[in-house]
């Protein structure tokens, strides 16, 4: 997927990820959704802050 085209970043946490202390990072662009699943909490709040830096840059680049 272009970075460029994403659209939002979010952290999720079902049940069980929660249990084994784990979060689902969420990659949004308009028209599909992609997860990277079971990281850990810090692993996670890295990767969207990163992912999201990212996908700015390159629209302000654009």
């Amino acid at each position: 997927m272009p970075i460029n085209r994403i659209q939002n970043v979010t952290l999720e946490a079902g049940p069980l990820l929660q249990w084994q202390q784990l979060k689902a990072v969420s990659i949004e662009t308009a028209s599909t959704t992609h997860e990277i699943e079971a990281v850990l909490p810090h692993t996670a709040e890295h990767l969207k802050q990163q992912i999201i830096a990212l996908a700015q840059e390159a629209r302000d680049d654009a």
